[in-house]
């Protein structure tokens, strides 16, 4: 019964110390996040100084040449259209900015193409151009107005035609399986100045047209209409003051101390434990032969000569025929225990300390 009472009480013991590091560990992290979060949120603020919105205008029809199958000049947009019938695309690409008051405004704008080749048979998120050409077809335009709209507008001819030729030469030139299409792109970059506050925004109106394919669908990769919000970046006072930071701060010392007093605790107790256990199973195995006294005074006629274990002095106590004596001694809160015999003026001494103890 008491056997089971010990282990029950110890089971009890053990349930506690777990919660009790379990809180300790909750406030810990807890507090360490908050801390944490203090120095790195963002402490700035998004002010909105401007509004527009982008409108993107895309209108174009695919010329075709004369065949005994389609008997009109060309095809309307967003239908799917048969390559070798196609003679060149008519394309009218625009831009309108309608913001929401009068500012100055600086806007300059061109239209870019762009011959892309990717490896055959790869998914879109591993595209990588393996072969890109460039062509300029609107060189650089600039404009500026006080007001709070503008229109652009231009007209280009696309020769489809030599694209794809130069496709076919490429693939039967070097071998290489490649997905190619034309990426005409408007790039419209617009500068303005809001209450003294400038800001920057560039824009885009693109599409894509698939090249080397028996047919093809023009692709429009971006929205028609956007609104678009311009914000400046402001910082703001930290709402919180240093009180919480100070507050967790403690939280995350004090924690830390606990856990520390208790494992420094926790170890001083295992080191006396062992230290203890030595000492027992000495008096046990040599009980006959070990005699304890409570005082120990020390003369200056005796001399002490230490002895590394207990084994040599068991050897010097058959020769000294004579008891082994065993004081415990407290120098400076270090625990130690004597055991020694007197040999005439001599000492033989083997000590146990306890802070020693590993």
């Amino acid at each position: 019964m008491k056997i089971k009472k010990q282990k029950l009480k110890k089971k009890i013991k053990g349930i506690i110390i777990l919660f009790f590091f379990v809180i300790m560990f909750f406030i810990l992290g807890n507090a360490s996040i908050n801390v944490w979060r203090f120095f790195i949120r963002n402490d700035m603020n998004n002010t909105l100084i401007y509004k527009y919105n982008a409108f993107r205008n895309l209108d174009y029809q695919v010329f075709i040449v004369e065949n005994e199958f389609i008997n009109k000049p060309y095809i309307e947009m967003n239908r799917h259209y048969i390559t070798e019938l196609v003679d060149y695309i008519n394309l009218n690409i625009g831009y309108e900015f309608s913001g929401v008051g009068d500012i100055n405004l600086i806007y300059h704008y061109k239209v870019k193409g762009s011959l892309i080749g990717n490896l055959s048979g790869l998914s879109s998120s591993n595209y990588h151009d393996i072969w890109k050409i460039d062509v300029e077809l609107i060189a650089e335009k600039n404009n500026d107005l006080y007001g709070s709209r503008f229109s652009i507008n231009e007209n280009i001819k696309i020769d489809l035609r030599d694209y794809n030729e130069m496709v076919n030469r490429f693939r039967q030139t070097l071998g290489i399986p490649i997905d190619a299409f034309l990426k005409i792109n408007m790039i419209v970059n617009i500068e303005g100045i809001v209450n003294d506050e400038y800001f920057k925004e560039t824009d885009n109106v693109i599409i894509n047209i698939p090249l080397g394919v028996k047919t093809f669908h023009i692709n429009k990769m971006v929205e028609e209409n956007q609104l678009k919000e311009i914000t400046k970046e402001e910082t703001k006072e930290k709402e919180v003051g240093y009180f919480f930071l100070i507050y967790n701060l403690l939280l995350v010392l004090g924690a830390i101390f606990i856990i520390f007093i208790y494992l420094k605790r926790k170890w001083v107790e295992e080191s006396y434990s062992v230290y203890q256990s030595k000492i027992k199973r000495i008096k046990k195995d040599y009980d006959f032969r070990i005699v304890n006294i409570l005082n120990f005074i020390d003369l200056p006629e005796f001399k002490f000569i230490e002895v590394s274990a207990f084994d040599e002095l068991l050897d010097f106590a058959d020769e000294a025929s004579g008891p082994i004596l065993c004081y415990e001694n407290n120098v400076n809160n270090d625990l130690q225990t004597w055991f020694f015999i007197i040999k005439g003026k001599i000492i033989y001494r083997y000590i146990i300390y306890e802070n020693k103890i590993k």
